[in-house]
């Protein structure tokens, strides 16, 4: 599973959020933006997207229109690109 931040850089457990679901998002890609850019894997369940999506929906959206070169892509298309990487300028993102 992948780790969320607290304000005061703990991991916060992903199943178990204790803050804002927009706030440890944006932690969260921060780290990874300003660090090593590894691709974020966001893996949810039924429960937690009913109580949440609204609020994941307001950050994709925020988040695509803040940054031009961060993409929301499937594990499958996240495979397809590392067997042919292209770059930026021929990537058509399918999400």
């Amino acid at each position: 599973m992948w780790m969320h931040y607290k304000e005061d850089g703990i991991p916060d457990v992903p199943m178990d959020y204790t803050d804002d679901v927009n706030q440890l998002l944006d932690r969260t890609l921060e780290r990874r933006y300003n660090g090593n850019r590894a691709p974020i894997g966001i893996f949810l369940h039924a429960g937690w997207l009913q109580a949440n999506g609204a609020a994941f929906k307001s950050w994709i959206e925020s988040t695509l229109a803040k940054y031009s070169d961060v993409h929301f892509v499937t594990n499958y298309e996240l495979i397809e690109w590392m067997r042919n990487p292209v770059p930026k300028s021929e990537y058509e993102p399918s999400c």
